[in-house]
């Protein structure tokens, strides 16, 4: 029986690259494709760690394995609680993730414990850690327990410990073996990457031979005011965004710079996939802290705003720190809003003159589930109510149910006061139901955030705090009242000769195609009016991406194309492919 799985921070990202099957989780074995990691085992304790490593005294992430405290075991969702673990790693060996607050952390002396399931699961079970374990730098996973107990009641597993330290130098010194196949049958590890990345390449080799010359003309931006970088999904925007970010950062580190750089999200999803293309491409290992000058993060802008408005200390969480799930699940919430309208005949027959657009909306909405009127309301909201902080039943709801001030073409149209009396009471709905959970929605959450930027307290930090530049990927996905934090988020500069401020350094990747926001799409792309004039992100300089690397197998599937020299597909039983492997030529770009 194993004892315990031992991991480097490094090898631990690596690994979580990969969509691991349930399998897995018996043996142990590393998937075919996992090139520059080794697995070894000594006494029932295995190690996946890099196969160049030559040193014994970096630090180790150990997860045990033994006794009825075992972290992984066949009932349980073993899948997330190695993402979870890989996260908590993360945030202890790196600048760039912070353990999200809906996981509820919480740390006494050394010991920390966080959620081991979702929200939905219920939240009960937790994954128990030693930070510094025997007081070695070292993250320990010592304890997964059905529910939260005192850490005096929690096994002392320090002797485990001491022979994971005690077997890892033999280790290291451990040449790699070939996997026997006959574990690795019915398991497949599919590859978590960001699309067109391919590993291999290094830094300045993408710089030099890879790029296209738009892509290398942006990355070669200077830091002197915004500047946007628009093309169709395939045409490298991300990957262009990543290398400007690290090739920066090791610039300026080289210089002995103090900078600080940002790159920002809109889901975790995009941020996992471009930390894993970061991390083969950081020759210094900038994102787990290894720098003296530069500080480098990659963030949802949701996990920044939480970690400024400390909403665990007033017992609140954040409906989501992801923006997609976010949105999906406001829109769940206002889906039960207007169904216990739609229920109420009382309320049906009070709105009964509402404008016929969105009657019809509504009806459509509850009956057959059309998502017209759920989309405008989250405009409506996002946008006007929650950021101008109106409700229901005080001076700012009448004021704006009364007002015949003429809206801007983005928003919903409310031609009547019901039509607008209407929204107030969805909204107050929705709020409910929020506050019945204890919760706060991304909306309301960036509301709050631009309003601490606005306040003297970041004020007093900003120049600390704040960012030399930002690096913003989806720019299309962001509604208006999260792009005008972008400029806030900035340190401020002074030039030297008038004392006026300078430019922010914001570079930004977008496809208005792909943009799912009415408010983006009106704007005049052409001159970047997509910023306030006090944002001074007007007038932007604007790099156009032409060429379209993407390749995928349904393409391939369509075309007709089926050699070995293009592509090789793999297929799980259902059918979807789970790997590619693509010639350079066509895969070399990411979106």
């Amino acid at each position: 029986m194993l004892k315990a799985i031992v991991f480097t921070p490094y090898s631990i990202s690596q690994l979580t690259r990969f969509d691991i099957s349930s399998d897995w989780f018996s043996e142990y074995f590393l998937p075919p494709n996992a090139v520059g990691l080794k697995r070894v085992a000594f006494d029932n304790i295995v190690y996946i760690i890099e196969s160049s490593l030559e040193d014994d005294s970096g630090p180790l992430v150990a997860i045990n394995l033994e006794t009825e405290y075992s972290v992984f075991s066949p009932n349980k969702d073993n899948g997330l609680i190695l993402e979870r673990i890989r996260t908590v790693s993360d945030a202890q060996f790196s600048r760039s993730v912070k353990i999200p607050p809906p996981w509820r952390p919480y740390t006494e002396q050394s010991t920390l414990s966080v959620c081991a399931e979702t929200r939905f699961q219920g939240l009960k079970s937790r994954i128990n850690f030693h930070l510094r374990p025997n007081g070695r730098n070292d993250l320990f996973a010592f304890a997964y327990t059905d529910r939260a107990i005192n850490f005096d009641d929690l096994p002392d597993m320090s002797t485990l410990h001491e022979q994971v330290r005690l077997k890892f130098t033999d280790a290291v010194l451990t040449p790699a073996s070939p996997t026997d196949t006959k574990f690795r049958a019915g398991i497949e590890l599919a590859e978590i990457l960001p699309q067109g990345f391919r590993p291999g390449a290094s830094l300045q080799q993408w710089y030099t031979s890879m790029l296209t010359s738009a892509q290398r003309s942006f990355v070669d931006k200077k830091y002197d005011g915004p500047v946007r970088l628009r093309g169709v999904a395939g045409t490298g925007k991300t990957i262009s965004l990543a290398i400007k970010l690290l090739r920066d950062g090791n610039q300026f580190e080289a210089e002995k710079k103090n900078r600080r750089l940002c790159f920002l999200s809109h889901s975790s999803a995009a941020m996992d996939a471009v930390r894993s293309l970061a991390e083969n491409l950081d020759p210094m290992g900038m994102l787990y802290g290894n720098s003296k000058y530069c500080h480098m993060e990659i963030r949802t802008l949701y996990d920044l705003a939480q970690e400024f408005l400390n909403f665990e200390l007033r017992q609140l969480h954040p409906l989501s720190l992801d923006g997609t799930e976010g949105r999906k699940m406001q829109k769940e919430l206002i889906d039960s809003a207007l169904i216990e309208m739609w229920e109420s005949n009382v309320i049906r027959s009070r709105f009964s003159d509402l404008s016929k657009s969105i009657r019809t909306n509504w009806e459509n909405a509850v009956i057959s589930k059309d998502g017209i009127l759920i989309s405008e309301l989250m405009n409506e909201f996002a946008n006007v109510l929650d950021i101008e902080n109106i409700r229901a039943g005080d001076s700012k709801g009448e004021k704006y149910a009364t007002s015949s001030l003429k809206r801007a073409a983005w928003l919903m149209p409310l031609n009547s006061e019901q039509d607008k009396r209407f929204v107030l009471d969805v909204h107050r709905r929705y709020r409910s139901l929020l506050r019945d959970m204890d919760i706060i929605s991304t909306d309301q959450m960036i509301a709050d955030f631009n309003n601490f930027l606005d306040s003297n307290t970041w004020d007093q930090i900003r120049d600390r705090s704040g960012y030399d530049a930002l690096f913003v990927d989806e720019l299309h996905l962001f509604n208006v009242m999260e792009r005008q934090t972008f400029h806030k988020l900035m340190c401020r500069t002074l030039e030297e000769e008038n004392d006026r401020p300078v430019r922010p350094a914001l570079f930004m990747a977008y496809d208005l195609k792909q943009s799912t926001n009415d408010s983006f799409t009106q704007y005049d792309d052409s001159t970047g009016a997509l910023f306030t004039k006090s944002s001074g992100l007007q007038n932007s300089d604007l790099i156009q991406l032409e060429t379209v690397f993407r390749y995928t197998p349904r393409l391939s599937i369509f075309y007709g194309i089926s050699t070995q020299d293009f592509l090789e597909l793999k297929y799980q039983k259902n059918g979807r492919a789970i790997s590619a492997q693509v010639s350079w030529m066509m895969d070399r770009n990411l979106n």
